[in-house]
């Protein structure tokens, strides 16, 4: 059994923190419970980690785009990433 290349664990991490973005915001508050001081975290990630997360993602996914065999890989990283750069490219 292959292992998964680093750009799809990187481009499935970063689905799964802006999908419990999304739910927070529109569904479920999943921060409510937090004292005000940590109350910052959903921010810290949604402007610092996301961001840094796809762009690490889109590197890697290049990488493996030049070698042999992972080639499938990065075309799974860089399509699961499509959503989060749509998002995060429109003007606020």
């Amino acid at each position: 059994m292959k292992k998964a290349a680093t750009s799809v664990v990187l481009a499935c991490a970063n689905l799964v923190l802006f999908g419990l973005g999304y739910l927070d915001d529109n569904c479920i508050s999943l921060y409510r419970h937090l004292p005000q001081a940590i109350s910052i975290l959903p921010l810290v990630v949604a402007f610092v980690v996301i961001p840094l997360l796809f762009l690490a993602t889109l590197g890697f996914a290049i990488r493996d785009l030049f070698r042999s065999g992972l080639s499938w890989h990065a075309i799974v990283a860089i399509v699961l990433c499509v959503p989060i750069g749509i998002v995060y490219s429109r003007p606020w």
